[in-house]
């Protein structure tokens, strides 16, 4: 069962992790630091490195230029991580069922969060 002090920690990194993806760009928001930090905190490193690793594999060499988006793996990794050392699922069966939908479906959260920017944008203007 997951404490709710590793709720707040696993929030804190997350936010921690966004920001420095869109700002800093150190090796924090890398989805294998995610896995390392998040199995730390879940008390299980092993599989977040596991984890972590795979989604890392995923988005080698992709980049983000221009207007394109890619999916979010470190979120995903933060997530299938959590998840799998506080229930009990195999990794494998984690990337495949939480990390990979969870990476995609936030790359359409990010979108449309650049969007409603461009929209609130122009109504301050």
């Amino acid at each position: 069962m997951i404490q709710w002090w590793q709720i707040l920690l696993l929030t804190l990194y997350s936010a921690y992790q966004i920001c420095d993806e869109l700002t800093i760009v150190s090796s924090a928001g890398s989805p294998v630091f995610a896995g390392f930090i998040t199995g730390l905190i879940m008390g299980d490193v092993t599989t977040g490195l596991l984890i972590g690793g795979n989604l890392q594999l995923f988005v080698l060499g992709v980049g983000t230029f221009g207007g394109a988006s890619r999916i979010d793996a470190t979120s995903g990794a933060v997530l299938a991580t959590a998840f799998s050392v506080s229930q009990g699922i195999d990794a494998p069966l984690a990337i495949t069922t939480i990390a990979v939908p969870v990476a995609a479906l936030l790359t359409y959260f990010d979108v449309l969060g650049r969007m409603t920017t461009t929209f609130f944008a122009h109504r301050v203007d």
